[in-house]
Order: structure tokens, then sequence, then C-alpha cells
């Protein structure tokens, strides 16, 4: 036997780690303080040993199946629990177990009258005093017998070990936080306990012999909530030794090898990941900009945000950055948790909690997550190049965003997260993968699956609401409208950084698709012109946007789909349209409290001019109504010259937006005359001379009419033309740039469309977005918009309800042409 000294060799406690221990915690020479330090020796030596972590996790779910094995104090605690099993002193729990069964606190001497009868027999032959050696344990090592005096103990009955008892051995350790009572579960992973023991004892002869396993069963008694607890037997087979017998005899027990035919499958440590082998090893679905995914895929289009959500139901989550601190991607990405929005600042003192309740619902995005969980909606998840979980690299292929698929929500709760000092309320959700869809396109090989552990959930005895079992420290109640909302059962707060359960962590039964849930993931192109949406390329899985009016083009690898667009008639598009009964018949729209003023309305030789006086001698606009008739012609020609390629409508790319990777314009384009800076850029601006006759026949159309009701000719040198598409419109803008006439006119060809002015922020921050006119705009009608200070002041949109072609010509003064600023740079 080694002297105690020798106790803290390294090399002695790489062979036997926990025997030496064992050795330790016999010896009356080791005081208190030295024990600790022989545990924190114990346990660097359970992380160094190859093995040790997994093969001491299984003690520890036995012992203490709520703790984990990642944190050293758990280790610690799971140590000096085998101390208090097996040590000389049979205190603490055997004492706890014996008083259930006797009735009262036993004295250790009147054990045996109170066992059975070969207990008895054990106990008469264990009275005289011995060593912790015995004759055979020293002739078989050669080694002398250590001298310590001592106590010997019967075989005890199965030991009982509840939730109180064990709370006793958690307070010999100052670590520990969370402390679990009345009620808050301790349930042990009982169904696969015995297999993962299996498992680890086939693997484990390289293990120091302390760590090694042989069969042992283990059965759990039914669950109680009461302050007893849950409890956990453990049934020792007949053959152990005495627990109070020497170390030795206890690890050659614990070193037989396992039988055979026990073993199961476990889960492997961890999935495989790749990028795919179809597609030239791209995604099934992704693109290089958000405005791709939005155009194409059905159940994402929002340009800002990660939740998009219609009529109250969310459709599809974005994974991004700027992350919950307990935002997970488990179980190869079947299973992620991700946090549904923030939350308002809650009280330092703890006192007062700001509206926590409200915070959550008060949140669109977070009220229709919940809405899809209660309603078991499935949700598209997708990933972007900054979601720092996701296993391969995105950007590596040029990819910003990737659809990974259509989950189901499992579980809802609320918690408390500081952020920059602050404490605010997070609702995080746990998103399931639809077995349905196959295996995920990212993971190339899968885990052998085990059954897993359901996830508990638990009623709340102050707010009767249910919550999950998530952190591994205690259960808490997750309602932000509970006022022990984030505390323990007991009113305690946890401490340090919160760990989720192991089991939390698991699958959940299967999901499926509901019956008639739409699981498309990407538009097709559409045949006819009142249609556009992104291009899918099957090849190589990219979403291009459209950017040319003839055809869809991949942005990758540049495959190409011809667009055949049929000319449609002003009067087909006007009969399926539904305009609202008010502006149908009135054609105008003030809102109650707009400083705009409606003049009546006058005849002019084109048509009736409905003119509106702005504020302040701002200046005025005018809308021109006509028969169509000669309208009906130019729409003609403008559809079919684009089809033919003699006028060249495109997308330009917008040099200002909010998000990443290219975005073009929401309209379909072409510039005539000078070149005039627009939203888009000026693109490619062609002059008079070769433009289009549509082009042409459009401004003396607009001369017309503006003579007509103004009495005046404007000379009108650029003309835009702009198509609109299904779901296509241009924002709110001024034309304001310097240089511009006083007049603009503009000519509406095809479906109606609505149009709306509003004062810019600068001249009316208290009713910034409050529309002051609405305007019918029919097909053949002339807007006129007239003032020098016109456009600074007001902002105007249109909105088309089909297909729809705008004809907008502007007088461009010398210091705003393109032409004029590159001579004039020129010559400088």
């Amino acid at each position: 036997m080694h002297p105690p000294k020798h106790l803290y060799d390294r090399e002695i406690l790489n062979d036997e780690p926990f025997a030496s221990l064992f050795y330790a915690r016999a010896l009356t020479t080791l005081s208190r303080t030295q024990e600790k330090d022989f545990t924190e020796n114990v346990v660097a030596q359970l992380k160094r040993v190859e093995g040790g972590r997994a093969a001491a996790k299984c003690w520890l779910e036995m012992a203490f199946a709520w703790r984990n094995m990642d944190h050293d104090c758990n280790l610690k605690i799971f140590v000096e629990f085998l101390w208090l099993l097996y040590k000389e002193e049979w205190s603490g729990a055997a004492h706890k177990y014996l008083e259930s069964q006797l009735g009262s606190r036993p004295d250790i001497d009147t054990i045996p009258s109170h066992c059975s009868q070969q207990t008895k027999k054990t106990a008469k032959s264990s009275t005289r005093d011995r060593s912790i050696w015995d004759n055979r344990s020293t002739q078989e090592t050669g080694e002398p017998p250590l001298k310590v005096q001592r106590r010997s103990h019967p075989r005890l009955p199965p030991l009982r070990i509840s939730k109180t008892s064990l709370r006793t051995v958690a307070r010999m350790s100052s670590d520990i936080s969370g402390e679990r009572q009345n009620g808050a579960p301790a349930d042990v992973p009982h169904q696969n306990l015995a297999q993962r023991v299996a498992t680890v004892a086939e693997s484990s002869r390289r293990l120091p012999p302390g760590l090694r396993f042989s069969k042992m069963k283990l059965r759990v008694v039914e669950t109680s909530l009461g302050d007893e607890g849950e409890n956990m037997v453990l049934d020792l087979p007949e053959d152990c030794p005495p627990i109070a017998q020497a170390s030795k005899e206890f690890v050659s027990w614990v070193a037989r090898p396992v039988q055979p035919g026990i073993l199961s499958a476990t889960r492997i440590n961890s999935y495989t990941y790749g990028w795919p082998d179809e597609r030239g090893g791209f995604p099934p679905v992704w693109s290089t900009s958000r405005q791709e995914i939005c155009e194409t895929v059905p159940h994402f289009r929002r340009y800002q945000g990660g939740v998009y959500y219609k009529d109250a139901v969310a459709k599809g989550y974005l994974l991004s950055g700027f992350g919950a601190a307990r935002d997970r991607f488990e179980e190869g990405g079947k299973l992620i948790i991700s946090h549904g929005g923030g939350g308002k600042p809650q009280d330092r003192t703890g006192k007062e909690r700001l509206d926590a309740v409200n915070q959550g619902h008060g949140d669109q995005s977070v009220c229709a997550l919940l809405q899809n969980f209660e309603q078991g909606r499935p949700i598209l998840l997708l990933v972007d190049d900054n979601y720092e979980h996701f296993p391969l690299k995105l950007w590596s292929k040029g990819i910003y965003i990737a659809v990974l698929g259509f989950y189901s929500i499992v579980d809802v709760w609320a918690e408390i997260q500081n952020v920059d000092g602050v404490d605010v309320t997070r609702i995080l959700f746990v998103f399931q993968w639809i077995h349905e869809q196959g295996e995920p396109w990212w993971i190339t090989q899968q885990p052998i699956e085990d059954s897993g552990q359901p996830t508990i959930h638990f009623k709340c005895n102050t707010c009767a609401a249910v919550s999950p079992h998530v952190y591994f420290q205690a259960w808490v109640c997750t309602n932000p409208n509970c006022v022990v909302f984030g505390k323990t059962p007991g009113g305690g707060k946890l401490h340090g950084p919160l760990e989720y359960k192991p089991e939390f962590l698991r699958l959940r039964p299967e999901r499926k698709f509901p019956n008639g849930f739409d699981t498309t993931l990407v538009l097709q192109p559409g045949e006819d012109a009142g249609y556009v949406c992104g291009f899918h390329c099957e090849d190589c899985g990219r979403i291009s946007s459209r950017f040319e009016w003839g055809k869809y083009q991949c942005a990758t690898c540049e495959f190409t789909l011809p667009v055949d667009h049929e000319v449609q008639l002003a009067s087909s598009l006007r009969a399926r349209v539904s305009v609202p009964g008010d502006l149908a018949s009135q054609i105008y729209k003030l809102d109650a409290n707009s400083r705009i003023c409606a003049l009546p309305p006058k005849k002019c030789s084109k048509g009736v001019c409905l003119s509106f006086s702005l504020p302040e001698n701002c200046g005025f606009i005018h809308l021109i109504r006509g028969s169509g008739v000669e309208a009906d012609g130019i729409f003609r020609l403008y559809q079919e010259q684009a089809r033919s390629g003699q006028l060249t409508f495109r997308r330009w790319p917008m040099k200002r937006h909010m998000t990443k990777g290219q975005q073009l314009s929401n309209y379909f384009s072409q510039n005539t005359g000078e070149e005039y800076q627009y939203v888009a850029g000026s693109g490619e601006t062609v002059p008079f001379h070769e433009a289009a006759t549509a082009v042409i026949h459009a401004r003396e159309f607009i001369r017309d009419r503006v003579k007509s009701a103004l009495g005046k000719e404007v000379p009108f040198n650029e003309v835009l033309s702009v198509a609109y598409l299904k779901s296509q419109s241009m924002g709110f803008h001024g034309d304001d740039e310097k240089g511009l006439g006083p007049v603009i006119a503009a000519l509406s060809l095809g479906a109606p469309a609505l149009m709306y002015f509003r004062e810019t922020s600068k001249h009316s921050s208290s009713h910034k977005h409050r529309k002051e006119l609405t305007l019918l705009l029919e097909h053949g009608s002339v807007l006129v918009m007239e003032g020098e200070c016109f456009q600074k002041r007001y902002q105007h949109t249109v909105i088309p309800f089909d297909f729809r072609i705008a004809a907008t010509a502007r007088f461009i003064g010398p210091e705003n042409s393109q032409v004029y600023k590159r001579a004039t740079k020129a010559r400088m």
C-alpha cells in the first residue's frame, strides 16, 4: 500500500484513480483540505485519460441525472458522491436509507440485528478489527497490509437514493448553483442508461480499473413531485463484495468484461458535414442577394428582419448574426434553437419588470411564431453567411443565403438575458426538421440513432403554466407573466452560465406536414407579361433575379430560359382588376387633415382635367382624363417593340439600398433623350433619333395633353419608360434633382394604378407617413406635377394593380445634363 504522500503521484492516479481515491478516503491522516486537493487531482486525471469523461458520465448519470459533465464542479461532486457510497463511515445516504426502513436513526452497531440472516452472519464475521487489505490481497500484491483500524459493515440492501440525500451531497461543494426543491425534476435517463453503460464497458478496456463497468441493473421508482422527490434504485449484482470491503476487491468486480448480447446502438459524437455531390457541390436553393430570395421563395419575402409573416402566420425564418447566448445547432441541424425577439429592460434590483409580458406579445414576429407553434404549422428556415453555428462556410462558395428546409416549432420558452448590462426578456424557439423531406443536404454521414429521452414539461405551482425543463441546473418557470418567472420553485435565481439539459437537445417525435400545406420552395417562371420572379437553376441551385425583359438567365452557369410576352389589351387588364368603390366613382381621395385642396374640374380639348392646389403656393397637381383610344395604339406598340428588342427594357442595379448583395430596381425601364440620374441610376440612355417609335408617340401624346390643360407648351427633352409587372412598384420618392424643369408629366398605360402623395418628413414630422392625396390613374390618363418647390416638399409613389407601362416626360436643364457635366469636366 502506498503511503499517503504517494497518493498525490500522478502515475498512481493514472493507474487507479478511483481505487487510490478510496484508499485515501479510508485513511484518517488526510485532512479535509488535503481531500479537496486530492479530489481536484482525480478530476484532472478523469479529464486527461482517454475515454475517462465518457465513463465518468455514466457514473454521473446514475447519481446526478441533471448534472453536466462539462463542468468541473460537477465532476468534483460526482467524486465526493462516490466517497459517500464507498467510504468507511456509512453516513449520509446510507443512514437516511436505514432510517426510512427502520423508522428511526440507527446506530451503526445495531445494523446486523435488523438485516437478514445472511446479513447477520456477515456482520458477525466482520466484528473483529481488520485492515483494508485482507491476507489474500496481501499475497496477490506482495505488499504488507496497512494497519488502519476500522469497523467493518455488512452488505446493505439496494440503496435508495432520494433527492433529499443527493442535495446533502451537493452541499459538499460550494460551487453548486440552482438548488433543486419542491418538485424540481431530477429525472434519470433510465431507458438507455444500461445500454450506455454496456457500450462504455465494451470500449473501456484501456481505462483505469476504477472507471470500468460491468453489467449493472437500474430501475426507476415512479416519479413523485413532493418534497421527497424522485427516487432512483441501483440494484448491485449479487456477487458484489460488501461496500465496506477493500477498494481492491471493488475494482476487481467492476473490471469484469460485459456479457455478450447486451450492447446496443448509441449516438456517435458528431455528424459529418459536407457539400452535396449534386449541382456542382452547391445547395439545392441558394442566392447571393436577399432580393433573389424574396422574389423567388414564396415563404420568405421580407427584405428587412429575420421573420417573414403574413396574416399573423410565420412563413419563413432567417438564421443570421446577432443571435442569443443560447442559440444552438443540434443533431446535425435537425434541431435548432433561436430567439424570436428582444425584450424590454428589467429593473436591475429585480423589484420591477417593465412590461415583460407585453414584450413578447407586442412583437408581431413573435406573435406569428407563437401562432405557428400553437397550430403546428411548419416554417421554412434559411441561413446566411453570418450565422456562426452552421457547419459549412457559405462565403467560401460565394453564397449569401441558402434554404435549409421546413421545420416545426416544438418548444417555446422565455428567459431573462443580460445584454450590455441590461436584463431583457427573450423568447426562444426550438425548430425541428420535418423528416418527410428526407435528410438535410448538408449532412453527409448520419449517426446511429438511439431512442433518446422525451423533453419533460412541468406545471408551475404559481401560475399553472406548463414550461419545459430547459436547463440542467434546475427547472424554472418560463412564463414571463409569472411572479416567479426565471426562478426555481423555491424562489431562488439561477446563477452563473446556464446550460441546456441534455435531454432537451434531443429530437422530439417525428413531425409531418399538415394536409394541404404548400411545400413549394421556389416559384416557377411565369409565361405571361404580368408575372415576374427570380429564376431557380436546377443545374447549380442558384436563384437569379430576372433583369432582362425577354429571358431568365442564371447568373452562375448562364443557363437561359426565353420569355415570350403576349400582347395584352388595356380593356382586359381593367376587367380583371377590382378598384376600391370610393375611388372607382370619385377618382381621388383626400385625407381629412390634408392641406391639399381640390379645385373644380374643367374641360379641355383632350378630356377632363382635375386639379389640386398645394399649400403655401407650392404648386399644382393635374389629372387629365381621356378616352384612351389613342393610348391603346401606344400601349400595343410598347409591347411589340419590347418583344422584338427594338425597345430594351431591363432592371438596373440600385445605387442605394439597405440589403446585402446587389439589388435591382423593382421595375423594368429605359431612358430616352437627355441622361437622367433617376432612382436606379442613369442606365443606358438612348438618343431620340435612335429611340423606338413607341417612345416618340408617347412624348407627343403627353405634350398635347399638357398644352390643352395648362395652355402652354413644355419642351420635354427626356422620357423615362417604365414597365411594371405583377407585384412590382416604385417606392416613395421625389424628382428633386437640380436642373429639372418645374413641370413633370406621366402617361399611364395598361392596368389601373393608385398614386399616393405625402409630405416629406422635413415639412411634416408629426404625419410623415400620412397619405394626403390618393389618385386613380387609368389607361390613357396623364398626371402633371407643376411647381418649383413641388418635388422638395412632396413625395409620390405608384402601385399598379397589374401589368402597366408609364412614360414620364421631363425637361432637364444643362446643369443636370450628364452630357453637359462630362463636357464641362473635360474642359477643366
